[in-house]
């Protein structure tokens, strides 16, 4: 569960570079977009879920050849 924050861990493996960070609802509808420049020899990105309502989402993080999807869930 997430209240203010989640973390995406990346695996070791991950170049850095410009990644993308979306966040969906059940309904599929993006509720949220961050551009984040991942530094060398750093693999968890934050994310931000304060403006959330309670409930599930899915995070997706993504760069120009691959892409990683999981699920949280908001709480109050």
């Amino acid at each position: 569960p997430a209240k203010d924050q989640v973390y995406v861990v990346l695996p070791e493996s991950t170049l850095a570079g410009k990644k993308v960070i979306s966040i969906t609802d059940v309904s599929g509808k993006q509720v949220s977009r961050i551009e984040y420049n991942l530094p060398s020899n750093e693999y968890r990105i934050p994310a931000s879920t304060k403006q959330l309502l309670p409930g599930m989402y899915f995070i997706t993080v993504s760069d120009h050849t691959h892409q990683q999807t999981a699920k949280f869930i908001k709480i109050q």
